[in-house]
């Protein structure tokens, strides 16, 4: 206790109470930093949503049963991938579901209600329906104008009626992806190189 009122050194005393009052301010800014942190958060969390609830997008079961459901009349489905790969190669296929009307409107991606299937002329060559798995589970609100997308991934191989895909390489040639919501599509043509 001797040393700390009395410093030992080869500075002058004041020197080491000078550092001792600095080192004590940034420790009080840190604490007070992270209290008011610390609130912020519990504030963050505490606080109502903001806007209209019926418009922000939400999981929520509640807020989604309050809103109208998405019809073909007020939404568009459109796909988009790469359009040239190599046979080796991934496809993600990007989705997007557009709501045009003037009015929100309740979605749900389910294996019920989506499917993306590729062929090559009046082959099948893969699709959705053959495992659940593939298709992301989503739901929630699209705003007025708005939209919501997600994403499928493809190997690049032949689906067999499961979710396990075939070992051998798809055939260099012309392949059209169809992703079907309900009653509305959208098409995608890409060609694979050997």
């Amino acid at each position: 206790m001797d040393a700390f009122l009395h410093p030992v050194g080869s500075k002058p005393a004041w020197v080491y109470w000078v550092r001792r009052a600095a080192a004590l301010i940034v420790v009080g800014v840190l604490i007070a930093l992270l209290a008011l942190l610390g609130w912020g958060i519990a504030g963050t969390l505490n606080a109502p949503p903001a806007g209209n609830p019926s418009n922000q997008p939400s999981g929520d079961l509640s807020s989604v049963a309050q809103v109208k459901p998405c019809d073909s009349k007020s939404v568009k489905l459109s796909v988009a991938g790469f359009p040239r790969l190599s046979v080796d190669g991934l496809q993600k296929f990007n989705l997007t579901l557009a709501n045009t009307s003037a009015a929100g409107c309740s979605y749900e991606i389910s294996p019920q209600s989506y499917v993306l299937s590729v062929v090559s002329g009046k082959d099948k060559i893969w699709s959705t329906a053959d495992c659940p798995e593939w298709v992301p589970a989503k739901s929630g609100i699209i705003k007025a104008k708005a939209s919501v997308e997600f994403s499928v991934e493809w190997k690049l191989r032949r689906s067999n009626g499961s979710c396990t895909l075939d070992k051998a390489k798809l055939k260099p040639g012309t392949y059209v992806a169809t992703a079907t919501w309900r009653e509305i599509s959208g098409r995608q043509v890409l060609n694979l190189v050997g």
